[in-house]
């Protein structure tokens, strides 16, 4: 059995997985929460809705998603209407594709990201607003187009030679 990684708080992601420390930081930044037995199951194929809710949470568009009937339908709705399912005719219940999954990334990182603001007008509260595209907020980029049939899986996770904080797309970066 493969010695646990100290501080991944799944019992199922071993020290010598490479996704370890991707998978360690999704927990931390609570996209990705796990199973009820405290597993992350990294062997097993994504499904679409899966896929939804960990897009949903990267972009903070939580507390719509459950205003609209919380997981699996409100999330669907809710990635329909800011634009994350463009170009995608996969259904909730099938396992991801490599093409859904970066055509899902692509049209999340022209998502803007919604995050809150602090308003104090006689009383305390806290309202959500739409910031900077994801793009933005991660690489720096203001805006990309196109539709993604194909890439190599290792070019969006994993050790490579492009420069921090760069994607590429096409052989464009």
């Amino acid at each position: 059995m493969n010695e646990k990684v100290l501080n991944t708080p799944f019992s199922d992601v071993a020290t010598d997985n490479v996704y370890a420390p991707f998978i360690e930081m999704a927990k931390q930044r609570k996209l990705a929460l796990g199973y009820s037995d405290g597993t992350f199951k990294p062997q097993e194929n994504v499904t679409m809705s899966e896929a939804i809710v960990y897009m949903i949470r990267l972009l903070g568009y939580t507390v719509y998603a459950d205003a609209n009937g919380g997981y699996p339908t409100g999330y669907y709705i809710t990635a329909s209407d800011i634009g994350l399912l463009k170009d995608i005719t996969l259904g909730i219940d099938s396992f991801i594709t490599a093409q859904t999954a970066v055509n899902l990334i692509f049209n999340a990182l022209n998502t803007k990201v919604l995050t809150t603001k602090s308003v104090y007008k006689g009383e305390n509260k806290i309202e959500p607003f739409e910031g900077n595209l994801l793009m933005y907020e991660s690489f720096g980029i203001n805006k990309a187009e196109g539709i993604m049939y194909e890439t190599s899986l290792s070019a969006l996770a994993g050790p490579n030679e492009l420069p921090p904080y760069s994607i590429l797309v096409g052989n464009v970066q």
